[in-house]
């Protein structure tokens, strides 16, 4: 598929490094010459607006967005990253409220919305502290917002793990990890250079800004600095969606390390102690 392809397809799990990603895709293309991709229009497409978007890249192009997986002709590469899911759904608890990475409008409304919220809102408290308030108060508690789904088409009754794995095997060119994102860009770059040569320079260049949850909110107060407890942890993975997104991380990461020994070789260990 690496070598076939002449149209690059990045449909961006959120918070997973998508952002930093973006932002070095654009860099590597301003550095040749070559104009930004066309806006890729409202998230998560429906099948036939995804369809129509996709069918529209030129060769040479580049379609990114928050959407679902589709089938497509033989030269587009589908690449994307995933992450731990607790520590995913940690970057989420604090993003819906951080006035800084997302509109201040949208995030005052739903800090708001929280501290309306007194049993399970969790308003101005860090994600920890919230997990066990939840679980004592008997409130819902999980991996809400669920990584595999990008992985199925637009609006699938059901999505199911199987189904998600299956296209990370047959589809993608390569499903790389936030928790190794240096090595992941330099795979992308070895993998599929007619995009991304150059990216791992362009990565530490002081250029690619991405859009990064603040460590400090001035909003809530909360600093969402901290490690999630283990009880905090054993308590979210003994929920259905997190154990769920737990075996979907597991098989993209054992295809991760397949696909960096493929490529790197005996180099490999050289190369992650490197980054």
């Amino acid at each position: 598929m690496a070598r076939r392809a002449t149209r690059l397809a990045y449909n961006k799990v959120g918070k997973a490094g998508s952002s930093e990603l973006t932002n070095v895709i654009l860099r590597v293309r301003a550095a040749r010459g070559l104009p930004p991709p066309p806006r890729a229009g409202p998230f998560h497409p429906d099948a036939a607006a995804l369809a129509a978007k996709l069918a529209a890249v030129p060769a040479g192009g580049v379609w990114m967005n928050h959407a679902g997986h589709a089938r497509t002709a033989d030269d587009f590469a589908w690449i994307n990253l995933v992450r731990e899911p607790v520590d995913r759904a940690q970057s989420l608890f604090y993003y819906f409220v951080d006035p800084v990475s997302r509109k201040r409008q949208k995030a005052l409304a739903s800090e708001r919305a929280r501290l309306n919220d007194t049993a399970c809102g969790c308003g101005g408290a860090e994600f920890d502290a919230c997990v066990l308030l939840r679980e004592a108060n008997g409130c819902p508690l999980g991996c809400s917002t669920q990584q595999h789904e990008a992985f199925c088409a637009p609006g699938a009754r059901n999505c199911s793990i199987a189904d998600a794995v299956r296209a990370l095997d047959d589809d993608y060119v390569f499903v790389g990890l936030t928790e190794e994102y240096d090595l992941s860009v330099a795979v992308l770059e070895r993998l599929l250079p007619q995009f991304f040569a150059g990216a791992s320079a362009v990565l530490h260049d002081g250029h690619a800004v991405p859009k990064v949850t603040s460590a400090r909110n001035p909003a809530t107060g909360t600093r969402g600095t901290g490690a999630v407890s283990k009880e905090a942890r054993k308590i979210l993975m003994n929920t259905t969606s997190c154990r769920a997104e737990a075996r979907f991380y597991a098989a993209a990461k054992r295809r991760f390390w397949l696909v960096a020994a493929a490529v790197f070789g005996d180099e490999l260990l050289d190369v992650a102690r490197r980054r």
